[in-house]
């Protein structure tokens, strides 16, 4: 972190933005992984997000996955600071640019979670939903999807019925490796290599499993 700052003083008028936008944009992501990490943390996440801005306007626009990444952990930065609606504009702007499936419905899930956050749970499900339409392999999605549809409170015993079909369905498909995708990260993923969880099975679809029958 000390280094990326002394490289930053360093740089001059002559110094390519591009170059300042991606020390901009890697010191954020420092900042911001250190803020989450550290005992009592939260002190960083105002400079992280001066990063993240930096980097945007260093960038103006050129290049296309620095644009992507930035917005994603900005989103994500933005929904740890209580700012849900400036978290949404921040993930919109990665669905837009997005190339890959994967990217966007990742970008699709954070929305859905910065929605949830601010009491917009009908919206939330509707992104959770196309999230998993776009990538049906990404199984961790089914749990906020579960928690989401609990809290609207409009599902039918049928409705649930045929969710958990739907879900035990992927499982076995994800098991079988079944997904086209489902070990790999798409050919234009900019966000996977930092954030691949959707390729790991955890335990997210068995507790939506369990809080479907509960």
């Amino acid at each position: 972190m000390i280094e990326l700052k002394q490289k930053l003083k360093a740089l001059d008028d002559e110094d390519s933005l591009l170059v300042k936008a991606e020390l901009w944009a890697n010191l954020g992501a420092l900042l911001q992984v250190k803020d989450v990490r550290v005992k009592g943390g939260g002190y960083l996440k105002k400079e992280a997000l001066e990063c993240f801005n930096n980097a945007l306007v260093a960038n103006n626009n050129e290049k296309v996955n620095l644009d992507i990444l930035v917005n994603h952990r900005k989103g994500l930065l933005l929904k740890m600071m209580g700012r849900g609606e400036e978290a949404i504009e921040s993930h919109d702007i990665v669905i837009n640019l997005a190339t890959s499936t994967y990217d966007q419905a990742t970008a699709l899930f954070y929305k859905g979670e910065a929605l949830g956050m601010l009491g917009r749970v009908d919206q939330a499900i509707e992104h959770y939903k196309k999230a998993l339409t776009i990538r049906p392999d990404q199984l961790a999605s089914y749990l906020n999807l579960v928690r989401a549809l609990r809290e609207a409170n409009k599902m039918s015993n049928k409705e649930w019925t045929d969710l958990v079909t739907e879900m035990q369905v992927a499982l076995k498909k994800w098991k079988n490796n079944e997904f086209e995708d489902v070990s790999g990260i798409g050919e234009h993923s900019v966000i996977a290599p930092e954030d691949n969880s959707a390729h790991v099975l955890g335990s997210e679809i068995y507790w939506a499993l369990f809080e479907v029958k509960k």
